[in-house]
């Protein structure tokens, strides 16, 4: 669950896309993206490889890309760095078939393409398979076809400021905590500062009203699912509504910010100003904790519902296009940038962890308490549920939420919220993920 562009909405309609191809191109994207005729034999093939990320993330792709020309004398690769609407640019170099060779996407943006063609499905040797955590093949899988190898593998946990629940004289969480003891921690914080201020209230737990996957774990804890097994939207059903109606009574209760008390500030940012005692995240917020937090803090899994505490696992990859000419330089460059010995340059930033467990297990070696959490929540979380039509399904979820959100919404006012999205997404595949 690693934090992505989430443009997602202004890909729900392909067509208008070729009208902004024109701007996209005046702009000079596709000169770094043009699709290459066949090189003969002995010439030099210049692949084009996609990716997003911050300024460490890039230098490191861009020192272990030396080292593959080093090692493929006769392939050359330009990276296109796009660090904004990332989707939305893809998108519009789909239109005009001139996609980057490589691609870097996650699994809720594998499914749109792939739904389209445009991706080149992936055959991964069963002995090599074994090397990666196996909800991380089966989150980039579509219609049970794989289309990326994964690099990195994220899930969410709970970081806990344990000054300020000794400050309060609030128990720490056990390991193994329900939704119900968070509540009771929850509310003896609240207990615990009666005459508080707004501006310095330490609020329990963070909130977030999208992405999705911040509070799919309530809905699935609850035995919820946004998909059926059919590929039908599942939302509206009863376990589904209950639980999105009791994550969205937090704020209404004080349990959490309301949108008006926080709409400045990030979650991670009143975490660090020491004003959340619980912050739901996932590795990536790591390395900056360590850098600027000034106290003391540690990591507990998602708290179980009636089901158990079931997180979704998301998995970032290397896609390769299927219009690129330069099929087995691509699937060479993919080969590289998932090895052992590249995906522990990159997960020793601490921004990510390694989809090869034998990798995420060595550069997490100096945390044990934060990989045993990982690997739990991994082996019980299930594979990101996207769906063909994702972009759309967001921006519809999103469009009948939005009033609901900071009240004491009831289960059957969401239930009828949702029912359009029932009968409007309901196709015989949705990725072929487990949701």
């Amino acid at each position: 669950m690693r934090f992505f562009p989430t443009d997602y909405r202004v890909a729900a309609a392909w067509p208008w896309l070729a009208g902004g191809l024109l701007i996209f191109l005046l702009l000079g994207f596709n000169r770094c993206n043009q699709v290459l005729p066949p090189i003969p034999q002995g010439e030099t093939v210049t692949l084009t490889l996609s990716t997003w990320g911050g300024a460490q993330e890039l230098a490191t792709l861009r020192h272990q890309l030396v080292r593959f020309e080093e090692e493929h004398l006769r392939i050359r690769v330009h990276v296109s760095h796009i660090p904004e609407s990332y989707l939305t640019k893809l998108h519009l170099l789909a239109v005009s078939n001139l996609l980057p060779d490589v691609m870097l996407m996650n699994s809720w943006q594998v499914p749109p393409f792939a739904s389209h063609g445009l991706l080149e499905p992936i055959k991964l040797p069963t002995k090599e398979a074994r090397t990666f955590f196996p909800t991380a093949l089966k989150s980039l899988q579509v219609n049970g076809q794989l289309m990326a190898i994964p690099r990195d593998v994220s899930t969410l946990v709970v970081l806990v400021n344990t000054d300020v629940l000794r400050r309060f004289g609030v128990p720490y969480p056990s390991r193994h905590w329900t939704l119900e003891e968070m509540g009771r921690l929850n509310q003896k914080i609240l207990q615990a500062q009666p005459k508080t201020p707004l501006s310095e209230k330490v609020y329990p737990l963070s909130f977030y009203r999208e992405p999705p996957l911040y509070w799919l774990p309530w809905v699935w804890g609850n035995s919820g699912q946004l998909w059926d097994n059919h590929g039908c939207f599942n939302l509206h059903t009863p376990k589904a509504t209950k639980a999105l109606a009791d994550y969205m009574r937090l704020t209404a209760q004080g349990h959490a910010p309301l949108r008006k008390d926080s709409a400045r500030t990030t979650m991670t940012q009143l975490f660090l100003q020491q004003r959340l005692a619980f912050l739901v995240t996932g590795r990536w917020t790591v390395p900056l904790l360590r850098e600027q937090a000034r106290f003391n803090w540690g990591v507990w899994p998602l708290p179980a519902g009636q089901a158990g505490s079931t997180t979704g696992v998301d998995a970032t990859g290397y896609v390769i296009a299927k219009v690129s000419q330069h099929q087995r330089e691509a699937r060479e460059l993919v080969d590289f940038l998932t090895s052992e010995r590249v995906l522990y340059a990159q997960a020793t930033s601490g921004l990510l962890v390694a989809a090869r467990s034998s990798v995420a297990k060595k550069t997490l070696a100096n945390e044990p308490a934060f990989y045993r959490v990982v690997r739990k929540s991994i082996a019980t979380g299930q594979p990101t549920p996207s769906h063909a039509q994702w972009p759309e399904v967001e921006a519809a979820l999103a469009q009948a939420l939005e009033p609901y959100w900071d009240t004491e919404a009831t289960p059957e006012q969401l239930s009828t919220a949702l029912q359009p999205l029932a009968q409007r997404f309901c196709h015989n595949t949705h990725g072929g993920f487990s949701s």
